[in-house]
């Protein structure tokens, strides 16, 4: 039994949170109270290619908080990364967890607008260790990922909690590491154990199936398990606040994701958004406790307090000077609205709104959900529609050949996720001329083009789609 891993001094259980930032001024405070309120005993916090007051916000921070918060300016890793083509938030967590060996037992690298969050909003880190059970064998702990509801009429900087809060849940985790059990390879969502077992917040164990993002990665929780949980929130799970408010959401697309050597000129938006629109389907109410919520709130002013104004003001009017840039540079280019559609999806400001309207008029929506490969037979299932209606069957092709048949199919799933789609937007096509292997596979739904990755010819094989852009 690894004892050591649940003792009972409290001093040598130390738990640390490792986090990259770029432009993330106006939530430092906020981020760093959060984490040290619920017993964090270290932070250590990259900063890279940013142009806002970080540097300073840590700075008057450190001064609260001491030696327990750590941060550097690591614009030579991310430099060294972009030219060897490799991965700066893969070197920058490979640092953070080798600098936190020997000195702590837990390790969560989790983003700035991400929140370990207890439901109870009162048990800490500590107690949540401690009260998990199975100390021998737990070497990661996976917490769900909730994120916040897009809403117009959310006021810009507003705090994380209110009265009730509307969130939505993801299948989406973020793990912290045991690291007697030594956690290697570890990416955004999820990485590799040595020895030990991943679980969930839950007390569940980490749900393999046959996908790589279950099996190996555990990035992502199976559907079985989506389904099993419901809309319940586990004793503990981590608040991601994709949203905020409309302005802050148009800022942070702004903060480009720096991967794999790709510049803010390749890559001048983060892709890694879906609009600000809300779905109908996967949301809850989350209502903290009223006196855990007016503690929490309290300690949050008293910090407020030693921190100079003039600061705090600063970093909030950088991401207002971010959103106004990137409604200037879409007015000037607007190409990137017809290439980034889907980032601008629900936004209410103009001239965007009027504009993503227009392009959706014209534009096929639409997903490929798997297509199967039987002798000379060729089977695709997906949904798409257009206008909210669904696509006549004309319009498809694969390959340049029309399909020999199409069926149509009720798709409330869609319907739920995508406000726009009609519900009989689903499809089977059928295809009986054989594919060229001498050209890429690609299904045309109207002119949007939907491109196979999997091009190994062989029969009765799943193979995979990527969603055109």
């Amino acid at each position: 039994m690894l004892s050591y891993l649940f003792p009972k001094h409290p001093n040598r259980r130390r738990i640390k949170i490792g986090a990259i930032a770029k432009d993330e001024a106006p939530y430092l405070i906020d981020w760093v109270f959060h984490h040290f309120y619920f017993g964090f005993d270290e932070i250590e916090i990259r900063i890279n290619n940013t142009s806002d007051n970080s540097v300073a916000v840590l700075q008057a921070l450190q001064t609260v908080y001491g030696e327990k918060l750590r941060w550097q300016v690591d614009d030579d890793l991310l430099e060294q990364c972009q030219k060897k083509g490799k991965s700066f938030q893969k070197a920058a967590y490979a640092e953070m967890l080798n600098r936190a060996r020997g000195d702590f037992s837990h390790l969560l690298f989790i983003d700035i607008d991400e929140f370990w969050t207890p439901a109870d909003l009162t048990t800490d880190i500590h107690r949540f260790v401690t009260s998990f059970g199975r100390p021998d064998d737990v070497g990661a702990i996976a917490f769900r990922w909730f994120y916040d509801a897009p809403d117009a009429s959310t006021p810009a900087f507003a705090p994380l909690f209110s009265r009730a809060t509307t969130l939505f849940r993801d299948p989406h985790v973020k793990t912290l590491y045991s690291l007697a059990h030594r956690p290697h390879g570890v990416m955004c969502h999820g990485g590799f154990l040595r020895s030990g077992q991943h679980y969930l917040a839950s007390g569940a164990r980490f749900d393999e199936t046959s996908s790589d993002q279950q099996q190996v990665h555990r990035s992502v929780i199976s559907k079985t398990q989506m389904a099993q949980y419901g809309d319940n929130l586990d004793r503990a799970f981590v608040l991601h606040r994709a949203h905020r408010s409309e302005t802050e959401y148009l800022a942070s697309l702004l903060r480009n994701r720096p991967y794999r050597g790709r510049t803010h000129e390749d890559v001048p938006l983060k892709t890694n958004r879906n609009g600000f629109v809300q779905t109908r389907e996967n949301r809850l109410d989350f209502t903290p406790p009223t006196d855990a919520l007016a503690e929490y709130s309290k300690a949050r002013e008293e910090l407020l307090a030693r921190l100079p104004a003039r600061l705090i003001r600063e970093a909030k009017q950088s991401a207002m000077r971010r959103a106004a840039q990137l409604i200037r540079m879409l007015t000037e280019q607007p190409v990137l609205l017809k290439e980034y559609a889907y980032l601008f999806e629900g936004v209410s400001r103009e001239p965007i709104r009027s504009a993503i309207e227009a392009i959706n008029r014209d534009r096929v929506h639409g997903h490929i959900d798997e297509v199967l490969r039987e002798g000379e037979q060729v089977r695709v299932r997906g949904w798409f529609y257009q206008h909210q209606a669904p696509l006549p069957a004309e319009l498809f092709q694969l390959n340049r050949q029309a399909p020999t048949a199409i069926s149509v199919e009720p798709r409330p799933d869609v319907c739920n996720a995508h406000a726009a789609a009609p519900v009989d937007c689903g499809v089977v096509l059928h295809f009986a001329a054989p594919i060229d292997e001498t050209e890429t596979p690609t299904l045309t739904a109207g002119e949007q083009p939907f491109l196979l990755t999997d091009l190994a010819p062989k029969p009765a094989r799943r193979w995979m789609f990527a969603r055109s852009a």
